[in-house]
């Protein structure tokens, strides 16, 4: 009995530790049950709210900058997308790390290994070695960054630590084309959703810790040959305290390209585009988890901007720019070729020049500002005689001349305390106003301006445009000066309501006046065309990544003659080709109408230096449609000869030449009468051989005051 008492006494022992054990299991599991319960359904949204936030970060959303295209849709500039394949070394297999699961992640690595250096055309040993080599160079930043992360939690246990930044991507293949990287892309979001990761291995390719960072690069298909017109990209270093509009980037952005000149610059803000804003979920290595990017503003990728430009043109001027270059060795050189009837500028060649993307470090900071100066649009310079032809054209409208009109020419004229000479170094006796253009007479030229006036000469100068703001899309290094009511800042026109009586003689011969080789281009459109000044056009369309086009319409400026006179001084321009100072300008097929100049420049001391000249347009026979304005320009050329019917001439005969060809122009002159008249020896003007024949100096000199009577 006493023992049954004893294990009913045990039993009941037992049987009540087992109750207060079960029911202290209960309490705790209720409680961990309530607190879960508690952390999941009343604290869970906020909990998980806290929790995306710590991964939520801004992501890179850049938009693509617009291309350039020529007027037959030719790409001059555009975006080569390319990308660096890297590996972050923290997926780098380790038996400290995965432990059991080290081989099979060692065998994925070598796998993922192969098929990486398979598509980038390496050894697989090359592509480990790279790996292994850039982990050991950064082993030492990582134990820093470990001992650091160590201090701060023995300093700090329950604050906030930070971690010091590690460079874990090791590039394995660098700007390789978009492509070739086809075998390594893959959609990210396509692979997550799989929920066979063997098969989306296998199939898709996922390799652990590799990855491409796309890339752009712009890339110009004429080089160095369009530079000063399409112009270059830079990107801006954003460490730079000097950076405009700094702001920090996000993790991974690029600094934004930023043009710096031509129309990569003054069309920036079209072609650049508009950056989107958006957040995403990232891994710690960087990885955008799977259906987390929230856009908050899309991006607007850049447009596209068409030009007037003729690839075919441009690459012309510009082989003829730098023969003359070469030949000449000049300060520099301006070739402009436009159409008169629209003002579109169709190729614009300025020599020195650079490859916009090539390194120049050799190049000094003034050699490298040279190559980038416009001489086109922004380099100002004195005509010379080229002018002439306004001068004449402007009498002719105002009434002052007519084509009969003659005038004397002593070779010499005095002007206040200053004395006026021909070039020709003696007389050309008495001329008409075709045989002042024809044989380029500077005295004739400058009675003539004395007889329009200063006030009217002015007018009519600035109705040919020689003084307005051309307001083209392009920037340059060096940017002329600008007066207060805008205009180019000319020695003579742009400084009162009239020209002086000592400075009028001179402008009227394209002295005393600077401007640019556009401006004196569309002044001779003016001619050509009929009487019409034309802006000078170079965007004719705009369109948007959504394909909305805006067109940019050619631009009537102002009729600045009448189509008589037009008709007029082209005779005597073609007269110039045929018979005067151009010959070496006429071409098999087609009639030449162009004036030559040579403008000597003012230099302290030393020998004199000039600026050489040609400016014309073709086909230029009368009742025959011209269709281009070629003018060359050569700065300062060098050696015996400087007349710009010979350093300048050859280079407007090959392009006009050239031009005819490649637009397939039917021919105005098939019979070649003007070049067959341009080889004929030079022979004296009749009006030259009759006052010639005087030998009495008193007759001459007499002749001379009658004729200053006459339009006095």
């Amino acid at each position: 009995m006493a023992k049954r008492g004893k294990k009913r006494k045990i039993g009941a022992n037992f049987a009540a530790r087992t109750l207060v054990m079960t029911g202290t299991f209960c309490l705790l599991f209720s409680t961990l049950v309530g607190r879960l319960a508690y952390l999941q359904i009343m604290q869970g949204k906020a909990i998980r709210a806290e929790a995306r936030e710590k991964r939520r970060r801004p992501v890179d959303m850049t938009a693509r900058r617009g291309s350039i295209f020529d007027r037959h849709d030719i790409a001059l500039a555009t975006n080569k997308f390319l990308g660096d394949v890297v590996f972050d070394c923290r997926n780098y297999p380790s038996e400290e790390r995965y432990g059991a699961r080290f081989k099979p992640r060692l065998a994925n690595f070598k796998s993922d290994v192969e098929y990486v250096a398979k598509a980038l055309g390496q050894p697989p040993a090359t592509v480990e070695q790279k790996i292994q080599s850039y982990l050991i160079s950064i082993a030492p930043a990582i134990e820093r960054a470990k001992a650091d992360l160590d201090r701060q939690k023995r300093e700090n246990p329950n604050g906030k630590w930070k971690s010091l930044p590690v460079p874990y991507s090791v590039i394995l293949g660098k700007d390789i084309d978009w492509e070739k990287l086809e075998p390594l892309r893959y959609p990210a979001e396509d692979i997550r959703s799989k929920s066979n990761a063997a098969l989306v291995r296998r199939e898709k390719k996922l390799l652990e810790g590799f990855d491409i960072v796309e890339k752009t690069q712009r890339v110009y298909a004429m080089g160095e040959e369009a530079l000063h017109v399409v112009g270059k990209v830079i990107t801006p270093n954003p460490d730079d305290e000097k950076a405009e509009n700094k702001k920090p980037l996000i993790p991974g952005q690029k600094p934004k390209e930023k043009g710096v000149m031509g129309l990569e610059q003054g069309m920036d803000a079209e072609l650049r585009g508009e950056d989107g804003k958006a957040t995403a979920e990232l891994y710690n290595a960087g990885s955008i988890f799977f259906n987390t990017k929230a856009i908050d503003k899309p991006k607007r990728d850049g447009n596209n901007v068409y030009t007037t430009l003729d690839q075919e043109i441009q690459h012309l001027v510009m082989k003829e720019a730098q023969r003359l270059q070469s030949e000449f060795h000049p300060k520099g050189v301006s070739i402009v070729v436009l159409d008169p009837f629209t003002g579109d500028l169709l190729g614009l060649a300025s020599t020195p020049t650079l490859d916009p993307a090539v390194s120049h470090k050799e190049m000094t900071a003034d050699e490298v500002n040279v190559a980038l100066t416009d001489r086109c649009s922004t380099y100002l310079l004195e005509p010379g005689s080229i002018l002439k032809t306004l001068t004449i054209a402007s009498g002719l409208e105002l009434g002052k001349i007519k084509p009969s009109s003659t005038y004397f020419c002593s070779g010499a004229l005095v002007v206040g305390n200053k004395t006026i000479h021909c070039d020709a170094g003696n007389s050309h006796k008495l001329l008409t106003i075709l045989g002042i253009l024809q044989h380029s007479c500077n005295i004739g030229s400058a009675q003539i301006g004395q007889h329009i006036g200063g006030v009217d000469l002015r007018m009519m100068f600035e109705r040919f445009g020689i003084c307005d703001n051309l307001d083209l899309p392009v920037t340059s290094k060096t940017r002329m000066q600008l007066d207060e009511a805008g205009r180019f800042s000319v020695q003579s026109i742009a400084t009162g309501n009239s020209l002086t009586k000592a400075d009028l003689p001179r402008v009227s011969f394209g002295h005393s006046v600077m401007t640019t080789p556009i401006h004196i281009a569309l002044a001779y459109g003016a001619i050509a065309n009929g009487g019409t000044l034309m802006k000078a056009r170079l965007v004719t369309k705009i369109v948007t990544a959504d394909a909305k086009t805006t067109e940019v319409k050619p631009t009537k400026v102002r009729n600045v003659v009448s189509p008589q006179v037009c008709t007029e001084v082209t005779e005597m321009l073609r007269s110039v080709v045929s018979g005067g100072t151009g010959r070496k300008t006429a071409i098999l097929g087609y009639q030449v109408a162009g004036k030559t100049g040579t403008a000597r420049k003012k230099h302290l001391a030393g020998e004199a230096k000039y600026t050489s000249s040609f400016v014309g347009f073709v086909p230029a026979s009368e009742n025959v449609k011209p269709r281009a304005v070629i003018l060359v320009m050569v700065d300062e050329p060098q050696g015996a000869l400087t007349h710009g019917g010979d350093v300048a001439g050859p280079a407007f005969n090959a392009i006009a030449k050239k031009t005819m060809e490649l637009w397939r122009i039917p021919k105005d002159d098939p019979n070649s009468t003007q070049l067959a008249m341009s080889k004929k020896p030079v022979v004296s003007t009749k009006e030259t051989k009759q006052v010639a024949k005087r030998d009495d100096t008193d007759d001459v000199v007499e002749v001379a005051a009658k004729h200053r009577r006459r339009h006095n």
